[in-house]
């Protein structure tokens, strides 16, 4: 008999408790993904026509009470640096490239004391008590100017946050650890907004301090309800890792000394079938997968019960090459680094050939022979500029600095009848301010 998943189980009580009221419910899950697989289920267990509840994520929901939209990291970036511009002595200016440098590590730590409800004050004061402790030995004649520098920086890391925490809430834009600390300050008036709307909790494991405190506040209130998805042998396990949190939900929240724990799964011992195949390289793993596929698709009329999990996400581009024709859909839920990507690929080699010639300060603009093969054979320059005539002049003439000139010579004496303005597009000379700005916004990507 095949398992009941949690989705199922969910879809089927939300349908019992609410059928008559799913509009005044708001059911809350992990992450967006789970929104199509939770809506098909729900479409499994009625037998009419229905609105369906509104489903979203945490993240969502933490941003409808917080009433403060998600800015991009590279923005926040950007926002960061007009605030450190407005505070800092001109003299101490850094430039942004160097400023992004430490500015992208203090930000992820903002975000964590945010988050977790931190008092950043504290959390600060104690950072540069440490800093301070490291040098307690040194007299003040032996200090140097680095070191001064270094603990005055750890001394404005309080301003820091502070001006930026203010200058984005007054946007109505953050970071995530701030929409969350924002949430909970605003939770009682989002609790009275609610009126007889009710939220349904499902599928979490671990919660930061921020969404623990909203969960519990709605749940004292008797507006919300949750629904765990945990199994027997982790959480009666008091050394499993994977049961740690919900042990601690378990003993420490009030409301279970009252209420029913829901809900608790027994499917991790049942009998499975694992097989081990090994491979002698990775790009082997795709292969094998697009054949296991193969063979499910033939003895199964169902091909949403299969998942890959890949270990590596620089497989997914060779998996998807790898998997048979039969297959017609996918839910991939992966990212794909863009750094992988041909285009990115190819920006970035664009953005090395030209910022290393202008780092040779040469009047006649020089490229390194490597970085122009590079740009030459990349597959999405090769098909449109003719060049397989050039790059063996290359490689027969032993160059290994040269000019566009020299280049778009080589050019005309092999394909005299081709005018191609993709040679300009590449390699003229870039103008040397506008180049210095985007190698910094390369860097970022």
């Amino acid at each position: 008999m095949e398992n009941e998943s949690f989705l199922d189980k969910l879809s089927k009580e939300i349908i019992k408790k609410y059928n008559d009221n799913l509009q005044r419910v708001i059911i809350v899950l992990p992450n967006k993904r789970a929104k199509v697989f939770l809506l098909d289920s729900l479409n499994k267990y009625t037998s009419k026509t229905i609105f369906a509840p509104q489903i979203t994520s945490i993240e969502d929901l933490i941003q409808d009470i917080s009433d403060i939209r998600t800015i991009d990291s590279i923005a926040l970036l950007f926002e960061f640096y007009e605030v450190y511009y407005e505070i800092t002595k001109k003299e101490n200016l850094q430039s942004f490239d160097v400023f992004s440098n430490w500015a992208k590590t203090l930000l992820q730590d903002f975000n964590e004391i945010d988050r977790y409800l931190l008092d950043p004050n504290y959390v600060f004061s104690y950072l540069k008590d440490i800093e301070a402790l490291k040098r307690w030995d040194l007299e003040a004649s032996d200090t140097t100017s680095l070191i001064d520098n270094h603990l005055e920086f750890w001394r404005k890391i309080p301003e820091y946050y502070n001006s930026l925490y203010k200058s984005l809430k007054n946007k109505k834009i953050g970071y995530q650890g701030l929409i969350y600390r924002e949430a909970v300050e605003n939770l009682i008036p989002y609790s009275n907004s609610l009126e007889d709307k009710r939220l349904v909790f499902a599928g979490f494991n671990a919660l930061n301090q921020a969404e623990e405190k909203i969960i519990l506040h709605l749940l004292s209130s008797d507006q919300a309800k949750i629904y765990w998805d945990i199994d027997s042998f982790f959480i009666s396990n008091p050394y499993h890792d994977a049961g740690l949190f919900i042990r601690r939900f378990k003993k420490q929240w009030k409301n279970y000394s009252t209420q029913p724990f829901e809900w608790i799964s027994e499917d991790f011992q049942q009998e499975k079938n694992i097989n081990i195949i090994g491979t002698p390289k990775t790009i082997g793993q795709a292969k094998i997968a697009g054949k296991i596929i193969e063979d499910l698709e033939a003895n199964q009329k169902d091909g949403s019960k299969t998942a890959i999990v890949l270990g590596d996400e620089n497989l997914l581009i060779p998996v998807l090459y790898a998997l048979p024709n039969s297959v017609e859909a996918l839910n991939i839920t992966m990212g794909y680094s863009g750094k992988n990507n041909p285009a990115q690929l190819l920006v970035n080699k664009l953005f090395k050939l030209h910022s290393n010639a202008i780092k040779r300060k040469s009047s006649n603009y020089t490229f390194y022979y490597k970085e122009v093969l590079d740009i030459l054979n990349h597959p999405l320059v090769e098909p449109y500029l003719g060049v397989n005539e050039v790059i063996q002049t290359i490689h027969n003439n032993n160059f290994t600095f040269f000019s566009f000139d020299t280049l778009f010579r080589l050019k005309q004496e092999k394909y005299p009848d081709v005018e191609n303005e993709y040679y300009d597009l590449f390699f003229s000379n870039w103008d040397q301010r506008t180049i210095e700005r985007q190698i910094v916004v390369a860097t970022l990507l």
